[in-house]
């Protein structure tokens, strides 16, 4: 699992591990460095005893030179060349004791610094006795003595236990200086190899766990996108049925509206016929009452029940016609919710856009057409309130009127047959206007589910841009 949710600090990490390797790197080979460093400046300091013991032995052997060229010739220069190379050799001395560290080699230094006093002191006598002018003295205590001779042999011995205690110590040195060499180069190959191992092994592992959350994401903006995809197409198809349904409702509604013009047409007929029986009833009257009155009263009363039942029907139709309107009215308000879901979903959604606003251009011709129904309806149920007022007086007409009344009656059942026609219409308008409002209904809930979609894979996006 990752600690860090940001590619970027698995990038810095994988930069920041190998570079802490070479600081441990560059570390081990600095204090292996400074140890190799170390050995050769011992080594350095080996050599240069070894060469001051040498030069040691030198101006030992030339004190003893000089001063037998100075018993024998009593020349001053071998005196001057003797002080240099006593002096050279108390200096050497000296500083030796101050540069080494071996214990051994210490006490072999105090053993020739005790040699080299014992031999000037002797030298310095010897000096003294020529000085004195009797230089056949000095030569027979030179000779009789063997002190110069005793002494520079066992200094002689003194520095060769030394010079092979300094081999020793060189070769010791050199030993270490290699193992040191040794160890810095295994040190860098280590180091080396170290970094590199952890940088491939880090590095594929970086890289694996970059790839696996890429393509997750990848995955996620795919199932997105078909999930978008799905929808759309699904709102498509019921935007197809709203459409359909629409032209199905405007269909019903041009049929709703000649069948109402055509009940207004023979109710004006009806209307005409029954001022007929009213003019014809108006010069006989009374001849006609006493002879066929009852049955006259009779149809004329069937007449008036039929006229009743007329408006009745009429009052439903325009009912139905105002319940059309609502769903209109409804229908229209679902097709504005829709464009404004079509909006929100963008460029997925600008497809249900126009046909939402064609389908409200749709409900508003329905319900327009409703109001024409309802006007024409009214004007119906005003004809036949005005039949039901012609046929009571026609109770008094005469059996003239009765092919007139039969006319009216023909009409009658015309208008109560368009009637039925357009209560059927009305429930087709219904039906077509409750499965548009279920689509609208539909292509709402599918452009919700588009705007979701979107959201989701707007975050995926997102999540993608952060992780990177």
């Amino acid at each position: 699992m990752l600690m860090f949710k940001k590619l970027r600090y698995w990038i810095v990490g994988g930069y920041t591990i190998p570079i802490f390797l070479m600081i441990a790197s560059a570390t081990v080979v600095s204090v292996n460095v400074g140890r190799v460093q170390s050995e050769a400046q011992q080594l350095n300091v080996s050599r240069q005893i070894a060469e001051d013991i040498a030069e040691i032995s030198w101006n030992l052997q030339a004190m003893s030179r000089t001063l037998r060229g100075y018993l024998i010739a009593n020349n001053p220069t071998s005196i001057n060349s003797w002080n240099q190379a006593k002096n050279d050799a108390n200096q050497i001395i000296g500083s030796l004791t101050e540069t080494m560290t071996d214990e051994n080699q210490l006490k072999t230094m105090e053993e020739i610094r005790k040699q080299y006093d014992d031999l000037v002191e002797f030298h310095e006598g010897l000096i003294q006795i020529v000085g004195a002018g009797d230089i056949e003295a000095a030569r027979q205590t030179w000779i009789a003595n063997g002190i110069g001779i005793r002494v520079a042999e066992d200094t002689a011995k003194l520095i060769d236990q030394m010079k092979s205690r300094e081999a020793e110590l060189v070769n010791m040195r050199v030993a270490s200086q290699s193992q040191a060499l040794n160890n810095l180069l295994s040190s860098v190959w280590v180091s080396i190899g170290l970094a590199v191992i952890v940088s491939i092994i880090l590095g594929s592992w970086i890289i694996t766990t970059i790839v696996q959350k890429i393509t997750q994401e990848a995955n996620n903006i795919a199932l997105a996108a078909t999930e978008i995809a799905t929808t759309i197409e699904e709102q498509e198809r019921v935007a197809v049925q709203q459409a359909a349904s629409v032209n199905e409702t405007s269909t019903s509604m041009d049929e709703l509206g000649a069948s109402s013009r055509q009940c207004s047409e023979q109710a004006s007929a009806a209307s005409s016929g029954a001022r007929q029986v009213l003019a014809l009833a108006g010069s006989n009257r009374q001849e006609d009452t006493l002879d066929g009155s009852p049955s006259l009263r009779e149809k004329m009363s069937q007449v008036q029940a039929q006229i009743l039942r007329l408006s009745e029907n009429l009052s439903q139709i325009y009912n139905i016609t105002n319940l059309v309107s609502d769903l209109a009215n409804q229908t229209n308000m679902l097709a504005l919710n829709a464009s404004v879901e079509a909006v929100r979903a963008g460029e997925h959604g600008k497809g249900f856009g126009v046909v939402a606003s064609e389908i409200r251009k749709l409900a508003d011709q329905s319900r327009k057409s409703a109001e024409k129904i309802g006007s024409l309806i009214a004007d119906i149920q005003n004809s036949a309130n005005s039949t039901v007022i012609v046929t009571e007086e026609g109770t008094k007409a005469v059996e003239k009127i009765i092919v007139s009344i039969n006319d009216v009656a023909v009409n009658i059942q015309q208008i109560s047959l368009n009637t039925k026609q357009q209560a059927m219409a009305v429930e087709q308008v219904i039906d077509a206007m409750n499965s548009l409002n279920t689509a609208a209904q539909e292509t709402a809930n599918g452009l919700a589910q588009s705007r979701a979609g979107t959201e989701q894979l707007n975050n995926t996006a997102q999540g993608l841009k952060n992780l990177v």
